[in-house]
């Protein structure tokens, strides 16, 4: 008998699952992939942003930005439901470090729901607008 593909032992030690962690972490692969849809989408509709050198936050400034504060909305969501479905899990100051890390995304990415009014530049000096 062949030892070498044996997969090795582990002394990782985690917390029994809850009841809710799968349907916590289904929604959250649910709602990162509506994020994927919901990009892959706005390159379709507005090929003029090109995501390779500018923020996709600047999607938020044309007439489909609410689909780009939706699509975060969807990121805020998954990054939330994946902390509850793993919190039950983590033992470690390094789980609990990544634990906050992800809580503090989920706060970031709620709070780019920005305005979807555009920038506006006005041309007019200071002086002459008083």
């Amino acid at each position: 008998m062949s030892t070498r593909f044996r997969i090795p032992e582990s002394n990782v030690v985690t917390g029994p699952l809850t009841a809710a962690s799968k349907p916590l972490a289904v929604t959250s692969a649910a709602t990162v992939g509506a994020f994927v849809l919901i990009f892959v989408m706005l390159h379709a509709i507005e090929p003029e942003f090109d995501p390779s050198w500018r923020f996709i936050s600047e999607y938020q400034l044309g007439g489909w930005g609410w689909l780009m504060s939706l699509s975060f909305v969807c990121l805020s969501v998954s990054a939330t439901t994946l902390l509850l479905a793993v919190r039950s899990q983590i033992r470690t100051v390094g789980g609990r470090i990544g634990l906050g890390l992800l809580a503090l995304s989920a706060v970031a990415f709620s709070g780019l729901r920005g305005s979807t009014v555009p920038i506006r530049y006005s041309p007019t000096p200071r002086a002459q607008r008083a």
